[in-house]
């Protein structure tokens, strides 16, 4: 028998009428089915509705509330039934069970709690682990196979680099943590016998790597849907990775490949198709502990409407929608109500915006749902309204990608583009703070393509349909729409794309005070950014290069470094208030460009400094700060020199450096000495 016949696909079970003794069905409360507007990124996947819960799912649509909190039912935790969980500190079951479904006022008080517990240590960490191990073990050997299917172990039983709301970081061994474990033998040997035993509760041999002959399927050993907890697949995977265990990570994954080619959903399907390349994003701890609140707005909180995470460039109805678009703006086909330009034609997109601000629409145009201002790519008059400060003093990087902000109707406010609402949001006077930074959160899941593929694709799709998507033309200085820029070429496009995105990400992280490089955006690996080019940085900025290079060619020798000299043409484009040209120069656009047009330049700087291409402790300091501390240093040689002392023996550490050189490190100082001594030489 093959492999893959082995795990059974689940099968649709007939819907049972459940009926409450004492009760009559006009008791019962009718709860309505809302649309799902979030997948939130914790332990279990819990979907996210509105209002926002997270955690695990609400129960079944139609059963009674109060029947729920009046009859508690054995959570799933509780492997014995006995009305209590194990404790994983002391290895007893004497943790009381907590309800299936809290109240509506605890699950908001949990979300808005955090949780900030550390790290465990790593003998703590061991010790919770072989408990649970030893507790397997017991399992194992009376064939109690559910127990592996409900109890709640995963944290501390297969950690893995991420933190939760369950335990905070008690069970995050991402960083020297890991790195310690790994040295551990014993330690290891021990993760390996937990995957073993769970495995074999699904029927899977992890040593031999096949199926169990004659599984005891009464007993819950087989790998049914029903038995199948995705997001325990995927921490025991990553946990066999990320220590190491190659030969038991590669069986665990087999045994999940059979049971994805079976049918059976496991979830996870980025991680599975190329482990490798998984990046691990925590909100929890890119939030720095919160779950929610302001500092949420660090992290990300994906967005799926249709309950899936696929790439829709795969699916044939989103691949057709996308073309019929091309083709009815191509023809003026009036029938669908979305029409806007032809790409190929800028003066149709010009046309088109023409008719936004005149409120003069054609037939069959798509109207932005008729809530941009004039003049405007987004409402100015109720800019203010119901939105988060940190993405209100971005708006102009939101609308760089296609979002307009707006108002919807009387009451609420939200994100448009040419083809309807988007999603909308509102403080919460109560809690605006929160509500502010779970705003940005959700924005910014919009356009994480390693978290929801389907929505970064949607925004992508509409992005270079919108007219107002557009790059400066480099030879004639005005905009062009970016699709007729880049003669829709999808690689170009998307890393533009991603460079708005970009840009954004680091807008708002520095918003909330936070440090960049650790929250920078990750683009898809087939999108990543290449070598910038030459024709990156438009031709008049070129032009303005070359002569600030001709004029001033003195003023940048005094500059030892690449990144110095980039600054102070930086500094020269923004008293121009070009700021946001000169971004194109780049480091390594500037060291071509150096190379080709300012070859002899470039060798003196060479011959004067030859780290000169190479970074430098200088290269954090600001134009104006590097200039000012080059100043400083050139007055303490006058000083020492003027004294009769020889500058080669400057003491760095003396209070005269000190007490110029504030605020800057001991290497700055010693590079700044170093170029001084360099050029007296020269």
């Amino acid at each position: 028998m093959e492999l893959e016949q082995r795990p059974e696909i689940a099968k649709r079970k007939k819907r049972k009428r459940r009926k409450l003794r004492g009760e009559s069905a006009e008791q019962w409360e009718e709860l309505r089915e809302s649309g799902v507007v979030g997948i939130d990124s914790l332990p279990g996947g819990g979907i996210v509705s509105a209002p926002v819960i997270s955690g695990k799912a609400l129960p079944r649509i139609g059963r009674r509330m109060s029947a729920i909190k009046r009859r508690a039912k054995i959570s799933e935790r509780d492997g014995d039934g006995d009305g209590f969980r194990t404790n994983p500190l002391t290895g007893r079951d004497d943790l009381p069970v907590l309800p299936n479904v809290p109240g509506m006022d605890a699950i908001s008080g949990a979300i808005r709690s955090g949780n900030n517990t550390e790290y465990i240590g790593d003998e703590g960490l061991i010790k919770a682990q072989a408990r649970q191990v030893s507790e397997f073990e017991k399992w194992s050997k009376g064939k109690q196979w559910n127990n592996f299917h409900r109890e709640h172990f995963d944290w501390w039983t297969f950690p893995i680099d991420k933190g939760s709301s369950h335990s905070g970081f008690a069970y995050d061994i991402s960083g020297e943590p890991l790195e310690r474990l790994k040295q551990n033998p014993k330690y290891l040997s021990s993760i390996s016998r937990a995957a073993e035993l769970y495995n074999r509760s699904l029927g899977w041999d992890l040593k031999s790597s096949r199926w169990i002959d004659s599984p005891d399927k009464s007993r819950g050993q087989n790998a049914s849907q029903s038995n199948i907890n995705q997001q325990r697949l995927f921490k025991i995977g990553r946990s066999l990775q990320i220590h190491g265990l190659d030969n038991d990570f590669n069986s665990h994954r087999q045994m999940v490949e059979s049971l994805r080619r079976a049918g059976i959903r496991v979830g996870n399907e980025s991680y599975w198709d190329n482990p490798n390349e998984f990046v691990m994003r925590s909100r929890f701890k890119d939030g720095d502990g919160s779950i929610s609140g302001a500092m949420s707005g660090i992290g990300i909180s994906p967005k799926v409407m249709k309950l899936q995470q696929d790439d829709p460039r795969r699916d044939k109805e989103f691949v057709e929608l996308q073309k019929a678009r091309d083709a009815r703006n191509a023809s003026r086909d009036a029938s669908k109500g979305d029409l806007t330009f032809d790409w190929k034609d800028d003066n149709s997109r010009k046309s088109f915006i023409q008719r936004i601000w005149k409120k003069a629409w054609g037939k069959g145009d798509a109207k932005f749902s008729e809530k941009i201002s004039s003049g405007a790519r987004w409402d100015t008059q109720h800019a203010h309204t119901g939105l988060a400060p940190q993405i209100d003093e971005n708006l102009n990087l939101v609308a760089d990608l296609g979002l307009h902000w707006g108002v919807g109707d009387k009451t609420y406010s939200g994100f448009f583009d040419q083809y309807g609402s988007v999603f909308r949001h509102s403080l919460s006077p109560q809690n605006p703070e929160g509500a502010a930074g779970e705003q940005v959160r959700d924005l910014k899941g919009y356009f994480a393509p390693t978290i929801n593929p389907t929505l970064y694709w949607q925004r992508f799709e509409s992005w270079i349909r919108n007219p107002f998507s557009v790059v400066r033309d480099p030879n004639t200085g005005r905009d062009v729409g970016v699709r007729k820029y880049f003669n829709n070429d999808r690689t170009l496009l998307v890393q533009e794309f991603d460079r708005r995105i970009s840009k954004l990400y680091d807008a708002l992280s520095e918003a909330f005070g936070k440090d960049i490089e650790q929250h920078k955006y990750i683009p898809l690996p087939e999108f990543a950014n290449p070598r910038p080019r030459r024709d990156s940085v438009p031709n008049f900025m070129i032009n303005d290069i070359k002569r600030q290079m001709s004029e001033a060619i003195e003023a940048m020798s005094k500059h030892s470094t690449l990144e110095g000299v980039r600054k102070r043409l930086l500094d020269f484009f923004q008293t121009r208030n070009q700021a946001a040209l000169a971004e194109s120069i780049t480091p390594d656009w500037l060291e071509d460009y150096l190379k080709s047009d300012h070859k002899n330049w470039l060798a003196e700087q060479l011959r004067r400094h030859p780290d000169f291409l190479r970074a430098s402790p200088l290269d954090s300091l600001s134009h104006d700060k590097l200039k000012e501390s080059s100043e400083m240093m050139e007055l303490v040689f006058d000083e020492v020199t003027l004294a009769g002392g020889d500058p080669k023996n400057i003491d760095l550490s003396g209070d005269l450096v000190r007490t110029v050189m504030t605020g800057l490190s001991e290497e700055q100082i010693k590079k700044l000495y170093e170029d001084e001594l360099r050029r007296n030489r020269n």
